[in-house]
């Protein structure tokens, strides 16, 4: 409140005596003002996969960003580009994915080092099983709270 960038109000510090920017001449050049930079914005597509009352579900890596946490397919980019990595991804797993191409809403999830700008579409699979894989799992829709969602997937879930 005294000690402000520019403009500090030295003779209202009780410490002024004390201070070595006071003495130095530099009270006008401190305290430095970091500025804050801007964290770059990913585009993710993200596929509600529902087969009746279940969610295809997939567990994050042990590591990294929202470790281990629950979340609906996804993948980076944004529209028929988006759509088309989400199937590659399922297409890994052997499934086939039909997703519509209208999407069902959108969310910004802010990080302190970089931005989702998420678009939320839904989508069936039209071929193929999931394996018994810990990472990939169908849930029924009802038991959605049990899961530690990766941040703003749990907010998907009022979506759809």
């Amino acid at each position: 409140m005294v000690c402000i960038p520019k403009h500090p109000r030295c003779p209202d510090c009780p410490l002024q005596g004390l201070c070595l920017a006071h003495r130095a001449g530099k009270e006008c050049d401190l305290p430095i003002r970091l500025v804050k930079k801007k964290s770059p914005v990913e585009e993710i597509t993200v596929v509600v996969v529902r087969h009746g009352d279940q969610w295809l579900v997939h567990r994050r890596p042990p590591k990294g960003l929202l470790a281990s946490m629950w979340e609906f397919p996804n993948a980076l980019g944004k529209g028929k580009e988006g759509i088309a990595a989400v199937r590659q991804l399922l297409a890994q797993k052997g499934l086939t994915l039909a997703a519509d191409d209208q999407p069902v809403g959108s969310l910004k999830s802010v990080f302190s080092h970089k931005t989702w700008q998420m678009t939320v579409y839904e989508g069936c699979i039209t071929q193929g099983k999931i394996g018994e894989e810990e990472d990939w799992q169908w849930i029924d829709c009802k038991d959605y709270a049990s899961l530690p969602w990766a941040g703003p997937h749990g907010k998907i879930t009022a979506m759809v």
